[in-house]
């Protein structure tokens, strides 16, 4: 689909938000026109980082809006839905792993972790099967907080910091860095914000100078990347701002 790009690049623009909604329903149309049933689900996806994206940016405010919030986890759950009914219905087996990465997402900000867990984890056997298995690294960081917030903090700690250094010095890893520095920068940072946010949740003591150190290192990457890149990494950096705010409360 021609303008996927456009709206993928759009949608990493903090404040673009609903320049890249209004796109993503042209696009739609168009796909229903030309009943191209795969691209209509990628374009829920899209739909859903959008509104996921706004939620993050209420999350990330002086002051939360949780009315605010509550809504547009409900348009975001309401996108990933639609994409994984087209895609359970059009036979799209390749998209089903990511269906379930979504779905998990979903879950996990609706605050139902056994289900988010559940879905996590039905992705990963899923994109263990395939021949490109880099969505691993993400899907591994997403089920690190998971996890700890289920109680299994030893084993979600253990995790996170594994699949973190993975992103450095696995084989996948360096494939995606190389591949797309964007994409990789973005991934292996939001391990630790998302840590942060986990073990306050949890109420886990936090080894302060520890995540700090770690949250150090993901500015250095997203402030100075080492190669060019597609899209803006202001929603990582608010989050970790928010995560910095956290470990000094």
């Amino acid at each position: 689909m021609s303008n996927l790009k456009e709206i993928e690049k759009l949608r990493e623009q903090k404040g673009k938000e609903q320049e890249a909604l209004d796109l993503i329903s042209k696009a739609m149309n168009e796909t229903k026109t030309e009943n191209d049933m795969e691209s209509l689900a990628k374009l829920n996806w899209e739909a859903s980082l959008v509104h996921q994206h706004l939620v993050m940016n209420e999350k990330s405010s002086d002051s939360p809006d949780e009315e605010i919030i509550q809504k547009e986890t409900a348009e975001m759950e309401k996108a990933a839905l639609e994409a994984h009914k087209i895609i359970q219905e059009n036979n799209l087996e390749r998209l089903e792993a990511t269906s379930h990465r979504f779905l998990g997402r979903v879950c996990t900000y609706k605050g139902d972790h056994i289900k988010a867990q559940e879905e996590y984890e039905k992705s990963i056997e899923l994109i263990e099967k395939m021949e490109n298995k880099e969505q691993l690294l993400e899907l591994n960081g997403f089920l690190a907080t998971t996890l700890l917030v289920n109680g299994k903090i030893n084993e979600g700690v253990n995790l996170a910091l594994k699949t973190f250094e993975e992103f450095q010095t696995s084989d996948i890893g360096k494939q995606l860095k190389g591949k797309d520095y964007y994409v990789w920068a973005v991934w292996r940072s939001g391990i630790i914000s998302r840590m942060v946010f986990a073990m306050k949740e949890a109420g886990v003591d936090i080894e302060k100078e520890k995540w700090e150190v770690l949250l150090d290192t993901c500015e250095s990457f997203l402030n100075d990347p080492e190669k060019e890149i597609w899209g803006n990494f202001q929603f990582r950096l608010d989050e970790i701002k928010k995560a910095r705010e956290i470990l000094n409360s």
